[in-house]
């Protein structure tokens, strides 16, 4: 049986001496490598800034920061998620207020949403969308 491979990387010489240089550099997530990927990013996107992050944590609580979420706001997440959503949560020195599932399409649970809602003051709600 053929299999259909989803993903698989491509590493060549160009990527191999690339790695090389930011090694040599010792700044991988700030070096000049960074800066020329975040000038490419802002001109695809016709946008002033932009920011590499290192990890989706940083980039969730960098998110929450910009919309002022710090300590004891409030925030919903999905209990069903990767641990680095709460982390994020927790980093901005929020509440993390985990909420169900819907076991149809594995969002939040609109039903435990609304439950959530009446008791305490929610400040954002992260969903991901599958």
């Amino acid at each position: 049986m053929k299999s259909i491979k989803w993903f698989y990387p491509i590493v060549g010489k160009a990527e191999q001496e690339n790695v090389k240089k930011v090694i040599k550099i010792n700044f991988p997530n700030q070096g000049i490598f960074t800066k020329k990927f975040e000038k490419k990013i802002s001109k695809i996107l016709k946008v002033k800034y932009t920011v590499a992050v290192p990890s989706g944590t940083v980039a969730l609580f960098m998110a929450l920061r910009a919309l002022g979420i710090g300590k004891n706001d409030n925030v919903v997440v999905p209990n069903l998620t990767f641990v680095a959503t709460a982390n994020a949560v927790r980093m901005a020195g929020a509440n993390v207020i985990l909420v169900d599932i819907d076991k149809d399409n594995l969002g939040i649970c609109l039903n435990s949403l609304e439950k959530i809602i009446k008791k305490k003051k929610i400040k954002v709600i992260i969903q991901f969308k599958i």
